[in-house]
């Protein structure tokens, strides 16, 4: 439920599952993604998160010295839709 531009009011709780997605292009709206995913069970996989790296020096970094298990992982890209489907599929 909206309040206000700057607001919204969330009724909980709602239990957070892992998943891969991609980083939305907004740094803000990354950083909500990867809190949520911090926050979920399992292992997550945030997709092209360059706005966070941009915007966070050393994010990795100083989550680690928080005590979150987080890696950088360095992966091709993957152009068609076919293959991203079967990539994707291997996630499931």
């Amino acid at each position: 439920m909206l309040l206000d531009p700057h607001r919204v009011q969330i009724t909980g709780p709602s239990k957070l599952k892992a998943a891969q997605v991609m980083c939305p292009a907004a740094l803000r709206a990354g950083m909500v993604m990867l809190i949520a995913m911090l926050a979920a069970e399992g292992e997550s996989v945030l997709r092209d998160i360059y706005m966070i790296n941009r915007g966070y020096e050393d994010l990795p970094g100083r989550l680690k010295k928080l005590g979150v298990k987080i890696s950088h992982l360095k992966t091709k890209r993957i152009d068609d839709a076919d293959n991203e489907k079967k990539e994707l599929e291997k996630w499931s």
